[in-house]
C-alpha cells in the first residue's frame, strides 16, 4: 500500500512507537478491509495519536486494544445508517485524529471509568482529550483539544 510516496505495510509498526501497527489504525472492522489515509493530514494525525497511545500503554504497562481509529466518511456513514451507531458527522476519526480503545483485560464500564480518571491529570501534558461519559466500554481519545468532554 502506498500513499504520499511512502510505502505503508499494514503489519509494520507505526514510526516512532513500539507497540502499534498500521493495521490497527487503518482497519475497518465491519468491512474487513484496510483504508489508506486519504491525505497527508490523516497520515500525520495517525502518527500523533499513536505517540499518545504509546505513552498510555507505557504508563499502565498493559496492552491496548483498538476498537476504531481512522474511519473514512463513507464508513462512518455506514456505521450510522446500517448499524445504528451514534457517530458524529464531524468525528475526529474522519481525519485520523481520534481513536477508541481499552486496556487489554479491562473492558467493564467500571474499569474504563477508573482508567479515564487515572488518565485525566495527564491530558494537558499529552495535548489530547478524552470523552468522560460514564457509560462506555471504551475510551475515546482525540487531539482536537485538551481535557475531558462529554457527548
Amino acid at each position: 500500500m502506498k500513499k504520499y510516496g511512502k510505502a505503508i505495510n499494514p503489519w509494520e509498526k507505526i514510526p516512532h512507537v513500539n507497540n502499534f501497527h498500521w493495521y490497527e489504525a487503518l482497519r475497518l472492522t465491519k468491512w474487513d478491509v484496510l483504508a489508506l489515509p486519504a491525505d497527508k493530514e490523516v497520515y500525520e494525525n495517525i502518527l500523533k495519536v499513536s505517540r499518545r497511545l504509546q505513552w498510555i500503554r507505557d504508563y499502565f504497562g498493559i496492552a491496548i486494544v483498538i476498537s476504531s481509529w481512522y474511519r473514512p466518511e463513507n464508513y462512518n456513514t455506514y456505521l450510522k445508517d446500517v448499524h445504528g451507531y451514534l457517530v458524529a458527522s464531524r468525528s475526529a476519526h474522519l481525519n485520523g485524529s481520534g481513536v477508541d480503545f481499552r486496556l487489554y483485560g479491562l473492558g467493564s464500564v467500571d474499569s474504563i471509568n477508573q482508567t479515564k480518571s487515572e488518565l485525566y491529570p495527564h491530558l494537558e501534558d499529552l495535548q489530547c482529550r478524552i470523552c468522560m461519559n460514564d457509560d462506555q466500554k471504551w475510551i475515546h481519545l482525540d487531539i482536537k483539544g485538551v481535557g475531558g468532554f462529554r457527548y
